[in-house]
């Protein structure tokens, strides 16, 4: 399992995910768009902590579950080989 943490959405005030991200507590930033004019903004915050403070950011839960099913394979200690987008893409036209 995960450990989790329920924290407030930027409007709510700290601790926040950017709280948190800034101090270290976040290894992994998944923050997937959605409608509306606040969680844009907010998203683009978090994002920003994300990449300011060198934390992997998914933006996309395709992207999210292609990245689970990896460490799945590492973790039954299946080879696993890393390839550029461009590779991959290639071997899969």
């Amino acid at each position: 399992g995960l450990k989790v943490e329920r924290v407030n959405k930027l409007k709510e005030g700290s601790p926040n995910v950017v709280d948190l991200i800034c101090s270290g507590k976040v290894d992994l930033v998944i923050n997937t768009l959605t409608k509306g004019k606040n969680p844009a903004r907010d998203g683009f915050k978090i994002r920003r902590a994300a990449v300011e403070y060198n934390v992997p950011c998914l933006t996309s839960l395709d992207t999210a579950n292609a990245l689970l099913n990896g460490l799945k394979k590492i973790k039954v200690g299946k080879e696993t080989r890393v390839r550029a987008l461009q590779e991959y893409l290639a071997i899969n036209d």
